[in-house]
């Protein structure tokens, strides 16, 4: 039991499911793809979503991100747009939108360094341009300045006294969204010091990539478990909230 506007609200049991899918660009496309034939259809992989996020009616926590498989700001920043456009149109006016920042890889870590950065001043002297990782920053600047923009202009607001009824059944807790709030998730600083943790050693039979000398992504458990640290603090921040 939480407390809302100083008015207790009871939290019931409901059927929660979690689903994924990739799409390194965010928007669909009718070509075929398969990772594992290594068929793509875009920059990357770009898998469908619409249908299996619309399928789907009860209000639903969206949490995005794409960046990794660019390679000017101009590409990043018409499908980030392109994205939003196409979300907004879907009206899912109940739902809300996290999009993740993206952390670039680390050049030094085939040698294997156990312990993070100190600062960030010690990591801006290792940003490279390697797979475009230098542009990682200012994809982040755009898409944080673009939803901040957008929230600007947006009329949504808390209504107490509303009779409207929310997806939940819940009368009277909120009037109805004028569209989809969305926010970032901004996981880019505290990550860009965690130099340790990638996926980097011996040959990975079977793998993707043949081998896991993999400066970007992380082992698990490790850095990317407290991105998941951020989300909950985020969801429990909406809550509190007027």
């Amino acid at each position: 039991r939480i407390r809302y506007r100083n008015r207790p609200i009871l939290l019931r049991a409901v059927d929660n499911s979690i689903s994924y899918a990739r799409n390194d660009q965010l928007i669909e496309n009718e070509k075929p793809v398969d990772i594992e034939e290594d068929l793509r259809n875009c920059y990357a992989y770009c898998y469908p979503w619409e249908d299996r996020y619309t399928d789907f009616e009860g209000t639903t926590l969206l949490v995005v991100n794409t960046g990794a498989h660019y390679q000017t700001h101009h590409q990043f920043q018409f499908a980030l747009r392109e994205f939003i456009k196409k979300i907004d149109s879907l009206e899912r006016y109940w739902d809300i939108m996290l999009y993740r920042t993206s952390s670039p890889g680390h050049s030094d870590c085939e040698e294997r360094p156990d312990s993070p950065f100190a600062n960030y001043a010690e990591y801006a002297n290792t940003i490279t341009d390697e797979y475009s990782w230098e542009k990682f920053v200012g994809y982040n600047d755009y898409a944080v300045k673009f939803i901040d923009e957008r929230n600007r202009g947006d009329s949504r607001g808390y209504n107490p006294g509303s009779s409207t009824v929310s997806p939940a059944g819940d009368v009277g807790i909120l009037k109805q969204p004028d569209r989809m709030k969305m926010e970032v998730l901004d996981v880019y600083p505290t990550t860009v010091l965690r130099r340790d943790g990638h996926v980097s050693g011996e040959t990975c039979e079977g793998c993707q990539s043949h081998a896991m000398r993999d400066c970007m992504h992380y082992f698990l458990p490790g850095p990317v478990d407290w991105w998941n640290h951020l989300l909950f603090s985020y969801i429990m921040d909406f809550g509190r909230r007027d």
